[in-house]
């Protein structure tokens, strides 16, 4: 055998173990198919059970698909299912904001604080009164010259409030001697004293409350008793007289920091106390007065 015969064997057995691998076998075939024939090959069963297949000689330059495994993959986890972006709940009902606090409206008062809720009061006043002068007459004529003097005014009472806009009291006032003078029908001046004393129930509507204000307008019905005093000039007895009375009046109450039940009261008065006279020869028309007062009222 020459040099040349045996390198060519050498080439022929290199190709014959490279081929397989050029044809994507795995090398146990190449070896396998290298030096057998048809009639040597296994069964496909003994192949499996081997874990390979042979591939027949004549298949070599075909490109047969691979075999699949005989065995079963090894199960992969399943791919963790992926969570879905939470749904933003819809509320069941759409819920309406809350509203806000009721702040009370201008002429609108709530009754919050212990001044303003239902219950009795009581009240004290003092003022002062302007008198309009009335006219006189005696069984002579009529007199001129008329004047009454101004008074003082000094009272209390007791009320209740029914709720936050209506409130009623009885109250009682006196109003010490005034002057009265005139000129009778003859020239004479005359002089004399009338004092009163009343006695009245009175109705009242708040109008709310405004900054620590809260204004009302009332009016009042009731009793007057007017008394005179002995007449000087042309002598004359002292007479009593007892009168219907009448009474409107305005005004406000005021926070001035003394408590909820406590409250300052300033108002006016317009009060028609009715006539008076002296022992029934001298008599005077209606007595009527313009009255500033103050008090306070105070709540339980």
């Amino acid at each position: 055998m020459t040099f040349k015969y045996m390198a060519a064997i050498a080439v022929s057995g290199i190709l014959a173990v490279a081929a397989p691998f050029a044809m994507g076998v795995q090398p146990s075939h190449a070896l396998e198919l290298a030096g057998a024939d048809e009639g040597d090959k296994a069964t496909k069963d003994q192949l499996r059970r081997a874990g390979q297949e042979m591939v027949p000689a004549e298949n070599l330059k075909k490109a047969e698909p691979k075999s699949e495994p005989s065995f079963q993959p090894v199960s992969q986890p399943a791919p963790a299912k992926q969570e879905q972006p939470a749904m933003e709940a819809k509320p069941a009902m759409e819920q309406k904001p809350a509203e806000p606090e009721k702040m009370a409206k201008p002429g609108e008062k709530m009754m919050a604080k212990g001044a303003e809720i239902a219950g009795p009061y009581l009240r004290a006043d003092v003022g002062y009164g302007i008198t309009m002068n009335p006219d006189g007459a005696n069984t002579a004529g009529a007199f001129t010259n008329e004047d009454v003097g101004n008074l003082g005014v000094f009272g209390g009472g007791v009320g209740y409030r029914f709720n936050e806009n209506l409130r009623a009291d009885l109250t009682f006032s006196y109003r010490p001697d005034a002057d009265v003078d005139a000129t009778t029908s003859g020239g004479t001046n005359i002089a004399s004293e009338v004092d009163g004393m009343t006695i009245m129930i009175n109705a009242y509507a708040d109008l709310g409350e405004f900054s620590g204000f809260t204004p009302y307008v009332g009016a009042g019905i009731g009793y007057a008793r007017l008394e005179t005093a002995d007449q000087t000039g042309t002598v004359v007895n002292g007479g009593v007289s007892s009168n219907f009375a009448w009474a409107v009046m305005l005004g406000t109450a005021i926070d001035v920091g003394m408590g909820d039940a406590t409250r300052a009261d300033l108002g006016y008065r317009f009060i028609n106390l009715g006539e008076f006279e002296q022992e029934s020869s001298t008599t005077y028309d209606d007595l009527m007065v313009h009255e500033l007062r103050a008090g306070l009222r105070h709540s339980f």
